[in-house]
């Protein structure tokens, strides 16, 4: 089993409800996922899901503790710059839009009949039909 990071002592705002500067963070890091009640935040960065509650942050496939520290540090790191700069940073309280698959397969280079002849023949180890 992977090990999982728990840690707790984040701090939560009275007046607003959400933990220490999370729509600031969800601002400044553009989080995947956002939810207001109770106050969460999902980061994808680097291959981990990094997920942020009021009390507890959870961090998956961890290879070590030592990577679990340099995670720590670089998300402490990145709060209080976020909480520093609080002033000059718009709250975002919503999630990045989903991207939608038409527009990802629109992205995707379309195949040409010569292209997939070529493709079967590499895949098949025959000589491409002429024609």
């Amino acid at each position: 089993m992977q090990p999982q990071l728990s840690i707790g002592a984040l701090r939560r705002s009275p007046r607003s409800g959400h933990f220490g500067g999370s729509p600031y963070l969800n601002a400044a890091l553009g989080a995947d996922d956002y939810v207001k009640s109770p106050p969460a935040l999902t980061l994808r960065i680097h291959g981990k899901l990094i997920t942020l509650h009021a009390r507890e942050i959870y961090v998956n496939a961890l290879k070590d503790d030592s990577e679990a520290e340099k995670i720590l540090e670089w998300l402490k790191g990145e709060i209080n710059e976020a909480w520093e700069k609080r002033g000059e940073i718009e709250p975002k309280f919503e999630s990045r839009p989903a991207a939608k698959m038409m527009e990802i397969l629109k992205l995707l280079p379309r195949p040409t009949a010569g292209n997939v002849a070529k493709r079967l023949a590499r895949s098949s180890r025959c000589r491409p039909l002429k024609g």
